[in-house]
């Protein structure tokens, strides 16, 4: 399964080698409420989206969060890599 994730993020992310963006994909097919909850995220417009991650990293960093997880969140305000992770993500629960 980590193979086939590389070979789908490798199609859809412009620098591939990005393995905290392979992570978060994982952890997300492995917790579906976590999934659904990212890809309502990621589907929505860059605006929404930036204010809603910022308000879900305050929240997980009160319930002690991985700061891991929080910096790969962090990350996903940038709207090319959210666009990517969304395109991913919805190919690599498809293919699972």
């Amino acid at each position: 399964m980590l193979r086939k994730l590389r070979e789908i993020v490798r199609g859809c992310i412009q620098n591939p080698e990005d393995d905290h963006i392979i992570t978060l994909v994982q952890v997300a097919l492995e917790d579906a409420a976590l999934g659904d909850q990212l890809l309502t995220m990621l589907a929505l417009p860059h605006a929404e989206r930036t204010r809603r991650l910022r308000h879900w990293q305050v929240e997980l960093r009160a319930e002690g969060a991985p700061e891991e997880l929080l910096a790969i969140l962090a990350r996903l305000e940038d709207e090319a890599l959210a666009n990517q992770t969304y395109l991913v993500l919805q190919k690599a629960r498809t293919a699972s």
